[in-house]
């Protein structure tokens, strides 16, 4: 027997063996017995189309078929097949094959398939890999020709661990379709728009695009669905033509509406390929979110080739929706599961791709969802898999059984709240009810004996067996930003900017909580997701890049929370045990106050012992803390690692702000006129009076119609 017979009856008996146990587990369920389980199944991966320049084969996985075709077209859309030919079921497999002789490149194809004596419709296939416009048809392309220069020596930036990612969530078109993000006409909204290179706004030294990225320093960009979706016409780039992406068509292929020609099916595989390559060789990491666990059957190549195979059923038949209205796909059955194995690969191996986001986690098998990990760790080890579930309750139990990391629902409202909620319950505006939800979110929202169980509500009591099980995050696309939330329940006067403040400490608190932190594009220049409409910027859902100049301040400073992350793996650790070792909340006398101490050079950091203190009241507190000399780096919405003042005894916290101060035994100089924070209240009163003008004498920002928006740190500070 030789190495290919081998594989090939070691596969065999794999599945054979998942299909027994699926079988009997399908059997012995509430829903009764699964007809399903019992199909047939191709024994290697399922490849549609194999070329070369003689020959094409043909395959399409259709078990209940009674006759399939194949139809050659010349042109990717309108007109008729040019050629016909009938293909031959395997009844072992499932698979109905014919080989059409000919050299076929260039040309389009498509299955039809009779079920019940009824012909399905046109479908390019469930394994498509490339197609012409609004993917009715698929492409028979010459691979070698979709790969930019240089994409033979990719090479992935550095990354060791999960909780060493800081994530970036984007939107193809709406990260740079506004006109004030002036990236190039032909490529605003697309994928070329997210890498366009050494773009700059209106405003000196205020960046875009690629290098907007790169300067804020985060590690991975997220992008939000980016595999070929239905219901938009992929012909008209309009504010109405948008999508955020969540219905899937054809998943093994780049949406054609962030290219710069759909009609093309090498241009979106190629523009592809060269936005990966350029996020890599900017040292960043690429994060496809993904949506396998729902489809609309109407539209669905499943549908046309294995009608109910691919979707649940109630115990009489009925397709099972899942919270946004779609029908979820069965990811317990095998051959799906093996659909979902092998689309995530081909997405690593032919795209570079560096990981997945899975939409709808709670509707994966939970077996499913070890395998996938499994798989995906064999292609590329470093892989990073998360998720988001659509029902918190229901992934209580099933959230212990792997460790992809997830979208932390409850950490989020516990900042930023509701905005649905007319009272605007949240931490942040001073709610106690949030408290206990707040402080566990700092540790990852993993079990502690310094979070009693029974204070959190069991509806959120959701557990990671690790803190990388945690993505924390204040806004997403889904829903309102956390500066929506702050428009409707702060003041932001020029006397009294309570917006700004909060939003400050909101990132605080996210940048220096254990986990994985997510930013929402934009959000690091206070982005709202509620915009009134504005002649200059009609788009639609657009970042509004001008709020990079007007809020300036805000964005230095999430870039400097994002810095201090990355140096100091204080903030990262990975192990649960470690981390309730290392880690302890200090008393205080305001239960508004939370204060939160990283301990015995934790997770290996240079300091000895870093102290965060968070402050939701409006009153300034004095907070005592271990003793010794602590060097302040942030306060006031200030941060300076190289320390702003020094503390003894007490910290001074001014109300609905952050402190983060640090001991160390190594030697540190700060400016002698540096303040000095004591335990004796008059010196300390005396101290803050005192303390020194500071005047950055920083360049003004000139916009081209001569205003001139000044950087709010040149500013003085009493």
């Amino acid at each position: 027997m030789n190495t290919i017979q081998s594989l090939y009856f070691q596969k065999l008996r794999v599945l054979i063996l998942l299909v027994t146990i699926s079988f009997i587990t399908a059997c012995g369920s509430s829903q009764g017995e699964d007809k399903y389980m019992g199909y047939p199944i191709p024994i290697v991966p399922l490849q549609e189309m194999i070329y070369n320049s003689t020959q094409t084969q043909f395959s399409v996985w259709a078990p209940d078929a009674e006759e399939v075709r194949v139809l050659i077209y010349h042109k990717g859309e309108d007109g008729h097949a040019e050629q016909m030919h009938n293909l031959d079921k395997n009844e072992d497999t499932g698979l109905w094959t014919t080989v059409v002789s000919g050299d076929l490149m260039g040309l389009y194809y498509t299955f039809n398939i009779k079920i019940n004596e009824v012909w399905q419709g046109d479908t390019p296939g469930i394994m498509a890999k490339a197609v012409a416009v609004n993917g009715k048809r698929a492409a028979i392309i010459d691979w070698a020709q979709t790969n930019p220069a240089g994409w033979a020596q990719d090479t992935l930036p550095r990354f060791t661990k999960t909780t060493d990612a800081i994530l970036y969530e984007l939107h193809p078109r709406t990260f740079t379709i506004a006109y004030s993000s002036n990236v190039a006409d032909s490529v605003k909204g697309k994928f070329l728009g997210v890498v366009a290179h050494g773009v700059f706004k209106d405003y000196e030294n205020i960046s875009t695009a690629l290098d907007h990225i790169k300067d804020l320093g985060v590690t991975h960009v997220k992008l939000m669905p980016s595999f070929d979706f239905t219901g938009k016409d992929e012909r008209f780039h309009t504010e109405e033509n948008f999508s955020w992406g969540y219905d899937p068509l054809n998943y093994n292929i780049p949406e054609g509406l962030y290219s710069t020609n759909p009609f093309d099916p090498y241009t979106r595989i190629k523009e592809f390929k060269e936005m990966v390559l350029k996020l890599h060789k900017a040292g960043l990491r690429v994060i496809m979110d993904v949506s396998y666990a729902y489809s609309t059957p109407a539209l669905s190549g499943f549908e046309k080739t294995a009608p109910g195979y691919f979707f649940r059923q109630d115990k009489d038949g009925n397709y099972l929706l899942a919270d946004n209205g779609k029908t979820q796909i069965a990811s317990h059955r095998p051959f799906v599961l093996e659909y979902m194995k092998e689309s995530m690969r081909f997405w690593i191996e032919e795209y570079h791709v560096d990981g997945f986001s899975l939409d709808a986690l709670d509707l994966y098998d939970t077996d499913a969802l070890a395998e996938i990990e499994n798989e995906l760790k064999k292609v590329k080890p470093s892989v990073f898999i998360m998720g988001e579930a659509q029902n918190t309750i229901d992934r209580i139990e099933t959230s212990k059984k792997n460790d992809i990391a997830e979208l932390m629902h409850t950490y989020s409202l516990s900042i930023s709240g509701n905005l649905q909620d007319s009272i605007g319950s949240s931490f942040l505006l001073g709610h106690l009810k949030w408290v206990e939800e707040f402080k566990s979110g700092l540790l990852g929202s993993i079990e502690s004996d310094a979070i009693p169980s029974d204070s959190i509500p069991s509806a959120w009591r959701l557990y990671n067996h690790q803190p990388s099980g945690a993505i924390n995050y204040l806004s997403s696309h889904d829903g309102f930003s956390l500066t929506d939330f702050l428009n409707k329940h702060t003041s932001a006067q020029y006397y009294n900017n309570e917006k700004v403040r909060l939003s400050k400490l909101a990132y605080t608190a996210l940048f220096t909580s254990q986990g994985v932190p997510m930013l929402y594009a934009g959000e690091e220049f206070m982005q709202p997701q509620q915009k009134a409409d504005s002649p200059k910027n009609n788009e639609g859902k657009a970042l509004d890049w001008d709020l990079k100049a007007s809020n300036w301040d805000h964005y230095q400073y999430i870039k400097g929370l994002i810095q201090l992350r990355k140096k100091h793996p204080a903030f990262r650790i990975d192990d649960a045990n470690l981390l309730r070792k290392q880690v302890e909340f200090l008393p205080t006398e305001k239960p508004l106050v939370v204060a939160y101490r990283l301990k015995d050079y934790a997770n290996k950091d240079e300091w000895e012992d870093i102290l965060v203190i968070y402050n939701a009241g409006k009153d300034a507190v004095r907070v005592n803390i271990p003793e010794g000399r602590y060097i302040v780096v942030c306060k006031d919405g200030y941060i300076n690692e190289n320390g702003l003042s020094y503390a003894y005894g007490q910290a001074f916290v001014s109300g609905q702000s952050a402190m983060i101060l640090y001991r160390t035994d190594k030697q540190v100089y700060i400016p002698q006129s540096a303040p000095v924070e004591t335990s004796d209240a008059s010196s300390q009163e005396e101290n803050i009076r005192k303390e020194p003008q500071i005047n950055l004498n920083l360049t003004p920002i000139k916009k081209e119609n001569n205003s001139i928006i000044h950087n709010i740190q040149d500013v003085k500070i009493d």
